[in-house]
């Protein structure tokens, strides 16, 4: 009895409109999500992948780019350190990272060293990871899905052709969410 009770409520709490995935992670009120103008990305964007810029991407996945930053084996430490302090005059530390991340977010220019490690990192830390896409008005399943994402320059996310169609979207300023 109990296990059926718990069951009920569990199955109440995620569905409907007021459930955790319709209110939550597809609201406005998230952490770790943009919206951005939708461009064409024929021959580079393959169908099950979505090209998503550099600053987006940088808060998408910031616990992740910020865990490879500081603790991950692939990352220079001491190269990182040094550009850093070339850069903010402050040493390696969480604090430090994030500031660098929200300056980036921000768009400001970093110098070529730190930028080359910083996205070199958010390269390595996509990898094997998805992204849900959505295009509002959400009118039937297809406009919600899941792709691989793909490191992009600019400020507009690449979609192929051929996965347009299930959004209903098309290349004259449509925005998707991510």
């Amino acid at each position: 009895q109990y296990v059926n009770e718990l069951c009920d409520f569990l199955v109440l709490s995620v569905s409907k409109k007021s459930g955790l995935v319709r209110n939550s992670i597809l609201g406005k009120r998230i952490d770790f999500c943009g919206r951005a103008v939708l461009i064409g990305g024929s021959y580079e964007i393959k169908p099950d992948e979505i090209g998503i810029p550099y600053k987006m991407l940088v808060k998408l996945y910031e616990p992740f780019i910020l865990h490879e930053l500081y603790y991950g084996k692939k990352t220079d430490k001491k190269s990182l350190e040094k550009e850093l302090f070339d850069y903010n005059s402050t040493s390696l530390s969480i604090v430090s990272l994030r500031q660098l991340l929200s300056d980036i977010q921000k768009g400001h220019i970093l110098p070529k060293g730190l930028d080359d490690i910083v996205i070199q990192c958010v390269k390595e830390t996509i990898k094997d990871k998805v992204v849900i896409a959505k295009r509002d008005p959400c009118l039937h399943a297809e406009s919600v899905r899941a792709y691989k994402p793909v490191f992009v320059l600019g400020d507009s996310i690449k979609m192929s052709p051929t996965s347009c169609e299930g959004h209903n979207a098309d290349y004259d300023g449509d925005t998707m969410a991510v």
